[in-house]
């Protein structure tokens, strides 16, 4: 796919959702940071903001200083919320990043929020048409894309939203599904950040790998996969 690079940031998508408790998240999360992981992407966005916040500060606490703390609000929030929480994930907690903080077609309220908030944004997880991502980097104001090939259609058009966040000079960062998702990363020019979630171990030999803070793309042929 290009050949840019053959590792990049390895940061834990799936140990810290709503549907695992707090304690449940930190220990799973722990556990692959020290198998070589370099963060974890903490999703929130339930009914209840204080909620959010309070189990954000306590990941926060369970995760070692240094590691790559992102918080992602699932395209749940309002933008005086998504504000709020934003002022606190960067003043209180040190977040490295916000992702996907409103509704992903709340483009007004994403430039009013990249205004007023000195945090990175990362945004584009739930669209499922290039030209969604086009209107995002016409608009500016993300420090990130984030492409999941599977709602978009395979790496063809995940492929072409690189590039046109190459030219806006847009970081690429490929969405859960780290098989397919380490190879676009290490394919596009910006793509410095790889999600890992371990929904096909059970399914698959082979596949990226740890290895101090990075996924590792293998070179085995195609995905490097083995039933």
């Amino acid at each position: 796919l290009g050949g840019y690079r053959t590792t990049v940031k390895a940061v834990v998508s799936d140990t810290a959702t709503p549907a695992v408790g707090a304690k449940q998240a930190a220990k799973d999360t722990r556990a692959l940071l020290d198998r070589g992981a370099a963060g974890v992407l903490v999703e929130v966005g339930t009914q209840d903001p204080e909620l959010d916040a309070e189990r954000v500060r306590q990941l926060r606490e369970a995760v070692p200083d240094g590691a790559w703390f992102e918080v992602s609000g699932a395209g749940r929030y309002d933008p005086a919320t998504a504000l709020a929480l934003g002022r606190l994930f960067a003043e209180e907690f040190s977040a490295d990043g916000f992702s996907d903080p409103l509704r992903s077609d709340d483009l007004p309220g994403l430039a009013r929020l990249s205004d007023k908030l000195e945090l990175a944004l990362s945004v584009g997880a739930l669209y499922d048409r290039p030209d969604d991502y086009l209107r995002l980097l016409a608009q500016g104001g993300v420090s990130a894309v984030r492409v999941d090939p599977t709602r978009l259609g395979g790496l063809t058009p995940a492929r072409k939203v690189a590039l046109a966040a190459e030219l806006r000079h847009v970081a690429v960062v490929p969405v859960r599904l780290p098989e397919v998702g380490v190879h676009l990363c290490c394919g596009a020019v910006l793509g410095r950040v790889g999600e890992y979630v371990d929904w096909f171990a059970d399914l698959f030999a082979g596949g990226p790998r740890f290895a101090d803070g990075q996924l590792v793309a293998p070179d085995a042929p195609g995905l490097g996969l083995e039933l």
